[in-house]
């Protein structure tokens, strides 16, 4: 009869017992995968710091004195301090990287602006290269793999003289430390204490053997416009202990505004190129980009000063914008090429612009004609690089530090990557303090899973 519950018969609480069993027995399981694949899951940790050659730390502020005795503070100039004050503190700021880079388990650095070699001495890549000097002239990238007892230091020579000085050099003022509260002369209006440089620069990665094993270390040339002008970076190929897989590590000090895409772009053709015969190979993982590329993120709606410098490697950034030739692409390509033009023309870095309209032109139409060809070229296969940092930051696993602005050191990636975690390290760091830091720059640290 309608109305009437029929008599439980103790099937259904049974049924409801057994549903509870598969649910926890599933939950078990889905948590022990998980467990073992934690266990089993291979992750390496990169970071990126300009070092800003003998960065003199703890060597006492600067200022410019006038003749009036007033005082205004001065940038952290390498030439405005004595060699002592250099030597000093790049001792000091030596042993504190070092053990930052063992405290945060870093296992492949990419160093920039590293230098070698005595004010007095041979400014060539013999001197950047020679281990027979004495710690305080020694390589900075080798005397911080040297203190953390088991690292290593692969070194790419870029071969150019830093830090040169003439008789105009001091010519704002007296440069001046203060000592005890009255400030002490240490050069003045007119003084030419380094006319053959200071240092010569490269860069180096500071490997972990014991979990990076580095299959080859080259110093790369390569042009990136009809004028001959090239870019030097370090590509490093490596495995990581635990996995199959090989990978390329691009280490980048990049130009500026125009320059800065053109030489973006090249780098991008020749990494598309020395992979796309590894795409088949099933042990390739994937490449990572990163250092100081002296330019900003480009983001859409832009602000006054657009800089597109980075376009040719972060074609897309999540929602943000795309620059990848999909579809109706000309719109695109007429946009990049205007940004290009208002970044030439900018006051922005007026030192980087290039002053003759008819050679802006010709670079700007060349430089986006080649961006076109790159993509056509390579088609959809194309790396979609990544940084990695904004991804962190988005996926919230990232610390407090993260929306540094005017941020210009980026670790970029593709292929069988994805960032678990990205920090950034001495937000502190400016161009005019010494005390306390270690570079003019942040460290930036990712740490990727396989």
């Amino acid at each position: 009869m309608h109305g009437i519950p029929k008599e439980d018969d103790g099937s259904s609480k049974a049924n409801a017992k057994k549903v509870r069993f598969l649910v926890k027995k599933a939950w078990i399981a889905i948590l022990l995968f998980l467990l073992i694949f934690n266990l089993f899951a291979t992750e390496f940790k990169v970071a990126t710091f300009n070092l800003h050659g003998l960065h003199p730390t703890n060597q006492g502020q600067r200022y410019f004195q006038d003749a009036s005795g007033k005082l205004s503070l001065a940038p952290s100039n390498l030439f405005y301090f004595t060699p002592k004050e250099l030597i000093n503190g790049s001792i000091l700021r030596n042993k504190y990287i070092a053990r930052w880079i063992l405290d945060q388990r870093v296992d492949l650095v990419f160093l920039q602006e590293v230098v070698s070699g005595s004010v007095s001495g041979k400014k060539d890549c013999s001197s950047f290269k020679d281990g027979k000097y004495p710690q305080q002239f020694e390589n900075q990238s080798q005397a911080i793999a040297k203190k953390t007892g088991s690292f290593v230091s692969y070194l790419a020579c870029r071969g150019n003289r830093g830090w040169v000085t003439d008789k105009n050099t001091f010519n704002r003022g007296k440069i001046v430390k203060l000592v005890k509260g009255s400030p002490q002369t240490v050069f003045n209006i007119g003084d030419n204490p380094y006319p053959g440089g200071l240092v010569v620069e490269g860069m180096a990665f500071v490997v972990n053997p014991k979990k990076i094993s580095v299959v080859s270390n080259k110093s790369m040339d390569i042009s990136y416009n009809k004028y001959g002008d090239k870019l030097f970076f370090q590509l490093l190929k490596f495995k990581i202990k635990g996995s199959h897989k090989f990978f390329y590590a691009a280490n980048v000090h990049q130009g500026h505004k125009v320059s800065g895409f053109e030489q973006a772009l090249a780098l991008r053709v020749y990494l598309e190129k020395l992979v796309s015969t590894d795409r088949v190979n099933k042990n390739f993982g994937g490449v990572v980009i990163a250092g100081d590329f002296n330019a900003r993120l480009y983001h859409s709606p832009v602000s006054k000063i657009s800089e597109v410098t980075l376009i040719p490697i972060l074609l897309k950034n999540h929602a943000d914008y795309s620059f990848l030739l999909d579809g109706f692409f000309q719109k695109k390509l007429e946009k990049l090429e205007k940004e290009l033009w208002n970044l030439n023309n900018s006051s922005y870095k007026r030192w980087a612009t290039i002053f003759s309209a008819k050679e802006a032109k010709n670079r700007i139409i060349s430089a986006v004609s080649n961006f076109k060809k790159f993509q056509l070229q390579f088609g959809a296969s194309i790396f979609k690089f990544k940084e990695a940092l904004e991804v962190s930051r988005r996926a919230s696993k990232c610390g407090s530090q993260c929306n540094r602005k005017n941020r210009i050191d980026f670790v970029f990636y593709a292929g069988e990557l994805s960032p678990s975690s990205s920090h950034v390290f001495f937000n502190h760091h400016d161009w005019a303090q010494v005390s306390g830091t270690y570079s003019d720059h942040p460290a930036i640290v990712s740490t990727f899973s396989l």
